[in-house]
């Protein structure tokens, strides 16, 4: 709690301080550096036109208000909370279940953790989590995250990766994470050698023109 005198270059006060009769002060609650509550009392016959609210340490909520989130909250005794109990923020000591809403999926480096798709945090007496909220990414449809070779693969050789002796087609595609071997070959020479990964729809590399590859050599 933070009272300030109205008058006075908005002086902060102490515990035990005294207040002139009709004099104002400032009332507010800041916890982990955010103001969570903000009022004016006015000293009138020796009391105060407003109680003094009782600033009490919670875990910033605005972390969880995100589209691709969903939560509940429940007390340190496994008791579900209504909305309304932490409106103000997450109580301490409470654990938060967090899971993804539909269309995104739990983006984590641990893959026990990706296929879970669900994390719990708890609340801290010192007003934080005690882990970092991991992301959660949208879902791509597995076609849209395919490659698709180009049309014209003039004296172009693209074989799957494991699969050499099986040349594909213009226009074939491949899939999320597949590597694919390119070779151009010209008059029984192999002039370009390269192996590419489809990535979320795009090859690391663009796929070259064999017939500009021939060309740059011979220059």
């Amino acid at each position: 709690m933070i009272v300030k005198r109205h008058m006075q270059g908005n002086a902060t006060m102490k515990p035990g301080d005294f207040v002139d009769e009709f004099e104002i002060v400032h009332l507010d609650c800041v916890i982990n550096n955010v103001r969570r509550y903000s009022g004016s009392s006015l000293c009138i016959d020796g009391e105060f036109s407003e109680q003094f609210p009782k600033c009490r340490t919670v875990c910033d909520r605005s972390l969880l208000n995100d589209l691709s989130i969903m939560y509940e909250v429940y007390s340190s005794s496994g008791q579900y909370l209504e909305s309304y109990v932490y409106r103000y923020g997450i109580p301490v000591n409470s654990r938060v279940e967090i899971w993804c809403a539909s269309g995104f999926r739990r983006n984590s480096r641990n893959t026990q953790n990706r296929v879970s798709n669900r994390q719990i945090l708890h609340c801290l007496e010192n007003g934080k989590f005690d882990q970092l909220i991991e992301p959660f990414a949208a879902e791509v449809d597995a076609d849209e995250q395919r490659c698709q070779l180009p049309l014209d693969l003039n004296n172009t050789i693209i074989t799957r990766h494991l699969h050499e002796n099986d040349a594909m087609n213009p226009g074939d595609f491949v899939d999320h994470y597949q590597i694919v071997h390119v070779k151009c070959e010209i008059n029984n020479v192999i002039t370009y050698v390269k192996s590419l990964l489809c990535r979320r729809g795009t090859f690391t590399e663009e796929i070259p023109k064999c017939d500009d590859v021939q060309q740059a050599n011979d220059n």
